[in-house]
């Protein structure tokens, strides 16, 4: 269990980074009229997530933790929910919902 916990939050974590990156790199070959959109998405969404993911990279956590992780993450959601992509909705809530 403790291993799928793991698991989970190291996916998660390396997903949303690999799609920070991904929108990063999308952003150099966009036109100017979106580069303020994707400033709000990395300051309001992708960089508080990344923020409050990063101490436990590669750490195993408890239950506990996780269930945090999640409420966490579905508060930075809820609030900017207009720059959420939602493909982060799923793999952020559907992961958890089957060890839980």
């Amino acid at each position: 269990m403790m291993e799928d916990i793991t698991l989970n939050i190291q996916l998660i974590s390396t997903i949303i980074a690999t799609y920070g990156a991904y929108k990063i790199a999308k952003l150099k070959l966009q036109p100017e009229i979106k580069i303020p959109v994707y400033r709000e998405q990395l300051k309001n969404v992708y960089l508080p997530m990344f923020k409050l993911l990063e101490k436990d990279f590669y750490k195993k956590i408890d239950k506990e933790t996780t269930l945090f992780y999640i409420n966490e993450l579905e508060k930075i959601i809820d609030a900017n929910y207009e720059l959420v992509d939602p493909d982060i909705i799923y793999y952020v809530f559907i992961p958890f919902s089957k060890c839980y």
